[in-house]
């Protein structure tokens, strides 16, 4: 549930105890963000499956629990936190950590399951619910192209995309996946750079059954009946043309937080931060010194 930039007192517990944060920071979470960090050991199974290879030695690892997580951190001052979705590749936003890190701790990471993190296999959950579960140490909360109840239509390209990742492969499902996820602006402006990135998630991809197992949770994620308990000042992006998760989604989510703000970009799709990062960059930018103000 991407996911995806919010300045909040620290993503989940985790990486306030792994990487010592003692202030609120802000959060940006796209699509169907996955369980933080500091919620990764609480009642899940796992297996002895750890990632196939070892993270190269400038790859730092982040213990949280039983589970190693790799992460990215640039730059110094207040902490943005910034949580994939589904793909869940710190990676995925890597034009927002090297545009924040010019005044703020950008700060990404690979979901357990993914990239150079461990891969267990069973029991993935979604966490878009930071602003609910942990509120003390959110100070904002930026969604993007995200959902709070998935609806037929949304779950019918999640099956679909399992179908096609089960029966076919990683490519063959990767590449269906950015028709999706990538939207036609990315193929008409961005070719290289889109082909470039799908290379990277094939790659670094989990087994089959650690995907399948993320594609189900997102089928669960309902947490629409709680959003009125988020406090933390909350802004969600949606893209008009994005057709993995319709904007009316967004909207909904942004309807039931009390103050969010809904933005609407005319285009990019699903990760509309990466088709057009400096219309996005710029939008995030603008809410995190509102915020700022806000919530001190």
């Amino acid at each position: 549930m991407r996911a995806r930039a919010t300045r909040l007192r620290v993503r989940p517990a985790v990486l306030r105890a792994a990487l010592k944060w003692r202030r609120k920071c802000s959060l940006t979470i796209h699509s169907s963000r996955r369980r933080s960090a500091a919620r990764l050991n609480s009642g899940v199974r796992r297996t002895d499956r750890k990632t196939e290879r070892s993270p190269p030695e400038a790859v730092p690892i982040l213990k949280a629990g039983a589970i190693n997580l790799s992460y990215v951190e640039k730059g110094s001052g207040d902490p943005i936190l910034f949580i994939p979705g589904l793909i869940g590749l710190a990676a995925q936003w890597s034009h927002q950590v090297d545009h924040f890190a010019e005044n703020y701790r950008a700060v990404a990471f690979d979901h357990r399951g993914v990239g150079y993190s461990d891969k267990p296999v069973h029991e993935y959950t979604t966490s878009q619910v930071l602003g609910l579960d942990h509120p003390s140490r959110v100070r904002s909360l930026t969604l993007v192209s995200t959902w709070a109840r998935p609806d037929a239509y949304y779950r019918r390209v999640q099956e679909m995309r399992k179908q096609v990742l089960l029966g076919m492969g990683m490519k063959p499902y990767v590449k269906l996946s950015s028709l999706w996820t990538a939207g036609p602006v990315q193929f008409r402006d961005m070719l290289d750079s889109l082909e470039a990135f799908e290379a990277v998630q094939v790659e670094q991809a989990a087994p089959a059954e650690v995907i399948a197992a993320r594609i189900d949770a997102t089928l669960e994620h309902d947490r629409l009946d709680h959003l009125p308990r988020i406090t933390a000042p909350t802004m969600v992006i949606v893209a008009d043309d994005d057709t993995l998760v319709p904007p009316y989604l967004g909207a909904t989510i942004a309807a039931a937080i009390p103050g969010a703000r809904l933005v609407r970009m005319r285009e990019g799709g699903h990760n509309c931060f990466r088709a057009d990062p400096v219309s996005f960059n710029r939008i995030l930018e603008q809410f995190l010194v509102t915020a700022s103000f806000t919530s001190s």
